[in-house]
């Protein structure tokens, strides 16, 4: 179990934003939008579907670039400053609407404004805290010895 505090940021992103010495890896519950893509995208796949993906904002991610912001989630990472803790380099290695992407242009898709992306309601305590149980799926065999996870405040308008 986790105690963390609600972040001010802009996105939801599961996504491990990794020191050089961390893991390649992604949260599995709750679970992120490239996870949560590629799962209705290989659903869609395995059924012989032509049809379009239960998301819409799956859907759209899609249509900037295909199938590739679903697949490789491990590869959505970047290295940032020595100092994982320090937010401001975090935030000068990702520019503005690029966190969900890790920045990388083959993953575009992911970065779409749409309130239509799957949410994950989170429950806070009085004190700004939440309790919740974080699954992850770690690629290499690396020891990671930080993640940070970014929430959207719960009045954070898409558009």
């Amino acid at each position: 179990m986790l105690n963390l505090p609600i972040l001010s940021t802009i996105a939801l992103s599961p996504y491990f934003i990794s020191s050089a010495s961390a893991a390649i890896g992604y949260f599995f519950s709750p679970v992120g939008r490239a996870t949560k893509c590629e799962l209705d995208w290989r659903a869609r796949e395995k059924a012989g579907s032509a049809n379009k993906t239960p998301n819409s904002a799956c859907e759209e991610a899609f249509k900037s670039n295909g199938n590739i912001p679903f697949f490789w989630m491990g590869h959505y990472r970047a290295t940032t400053p020595s100092d994982p803790t320090d937010l401001g380099g975090v935030k000068a290695v990702f520019a503005d609407g690029n966190i969900c992407s890790a920045a990388h242009v083959d993953k575009k898709g992911m970065n779409i404004k749409s309130p239509d992306w799957y949410k994950n309601p989170i429950t806070i305590n009085e004190k700004g805290i939440f309790n919740t149980t974080v699954n992850m799926c770690v690629h290499a065999d690396m020891k990671p010895n930080y993640f940070q996870a970014f929430l959207s405040k719960e009045d954070y308008i898409v558009n």
